[in-house]
């Protein structure tokens, strides 16, 4: 019975994939850019992967509202959805449309192969927007007393950096 339990707190829950739900759909229109990158031809991927990027993108943005529905913390709370993060992850996806839409005449004017490119604006949207709801981040940004952390104590020590303006 008590092994029962312990797996039940290492299976993620269901919950718990909605609320990274938009980086989910990012990532894996990312991953199928890539993946369909080589096996088109030139003129045909520009056009293609730009509208796969571009859908990706707003499907990211219907997956915010969706994700707006359950707040709360995830993944042994590494995670947190509250007004803050969907903000974030709706202008984050916004804006990644908005790259899609303004660079795919470019790419095409240019001719180069655009694979790469879409597949960085995807990866790079789910870097932004998992840091908008990740909960240390969230910790080390609203700081209000000016003491040093741990880790930059650590880091002056071990490598004996600058202080920086967070590191005080």
């Amino acid at each position: 019975m008590n092994g029962l339990s312990d797996m039940a707190q290492v299976i993620p829950q269901a919950a718990d994939y909605v609320r990274i739900l938009p980086e989910i759909v990012l990532s894996v229109f990312g991953m199928i850019v890539m993946v369909l990158d080589p096996l088109m031809g030139e003129r045909r991927s520009q056009k293609t992967l730009g509208a796969l990027a571009l859908i990706g993108s707003l499907a990211a943005l219907i997956a915010t509202l969706f994700q707006s529905q359950y707040p709360g913390l995830a993944f042994w709370n590494m995670v947190r959805v509250d007004s803050f993060s969907v903000f974030f992850h709706f202008l984050v996806a916004a804006v990644t449309a908005v790259v899609v839409l303004t660079s795919y005449e470019y790419m095409e004017v240019q001719g180069i192969r655009a694979g790469e490119y879409y597949a960085l604006v995807l990866f790079g949207a789910v870097g932004m927007s998992l840091m908008s709801s990740a909960v240390e981040f969230m910790r080390l940004a609203s700081r209000r007393d000016r003491g040093a952390s741990p880790r930059c104590a650590t880091a002056r020590r071990a490598m004996r950096a600058w202080p920086c303006g967070s590191c005080r």
